[in-house]
């Protein structure tokens, strides 16, 4: 396999903050988002930028942008959606909990997943346009859950989620969870990222060794 030249671009530190630390790319390769440090986001589209999509808060997260880098989802104060020409939008949190942080959201922006804070744990959610903010469900009791990262299409969030010492992979359609299944020889894992229609995630399986390894679970 071959391929063209591959031009390198420098994401330039700001003066008087640290070095930033990209975390999320757009599908078309033009915008970045990160940190500079804990609590200070930034928005990089060929220039670094200080990102503060609520002035408000000073512990500020940018975690996610979708396709065309139009929308940054992350934590200010609660779980928030912001959009280029609209602003901000604040995603709230579930009844009873005490904050929330955004993770990932889809290719148009409409959908949303991340976790609401409970004080004694996390609660998955999924966030859509026009319904608001919902809690992931799993068929049996589980201690607490976090959805990492939501298909392109919006159909599809995954994550993990733990039960007593355990913790597991799961996939969400909507808001209904379900574990992703695992070799006899293997006790945990924990759910990443996802394909553009949800049918295939990438995460990490702990073998009864104790060795943890990459993996893909397909046609999911």
């Amino acid at each position: 396999m071959s391929f063209g030249p591959i031009r390198f671009t420098r994401i330039e530190n700001t003066t008087g903050l640290p070095a930033p630390h990209p975390y999320a790319i757009s599908s078309d390769g033009r915008t970045v988002v990160g940190q500079y440090a804990p609590g200070m986001p930034f928005i990089w589209k060929g220039q670094t930028q200080k990102f503060s999509p609520n002035p408000k808060v000073l512990d500020t997260y940018a975690q996610a942008v979708n396709r065309d880098g139009s929308v940054v989802v992350g934590r200010a104060g609660n779980a928030y959606l912001w959009k280029r020409g609209n602003g901000l939008t604040n995603l709230g949190k579930l009844t009873g909990d005490v904050d929330s942080f955004a993770y990932g959201v889809s290719d148009d922006g409409n959908t949303v997943c991340g976790f609401s804070e409970t004080g004694r744990g996390g609660r998955g959610f999924v966030w859509k346009k026009g319904s608001g903010m919902k809690p992931i469900t799993f068929p049996e009791k589980i201690r607490s859950s976090l959805a990492m990262a939501v298909s392109g299409d919006g159909t599809t969030s995954v994550g993990v989620f733990f039960n007593g010492q355990s913790s597991r992979a799961f996939k969400s359609v909507g808001e209904s969870g379900v574990e992703l299944g695992l070799p006899e020889n293997y006790t945990d894992s924990s759910a990443s990222a996802v394909s553009k229609s949800g049918f295939d995630i990438v995460g990490s399986a702990t073998r009864k060794s104790g060795e943890t390894v990459p993996c893909v679970w397909r046609g999911t």
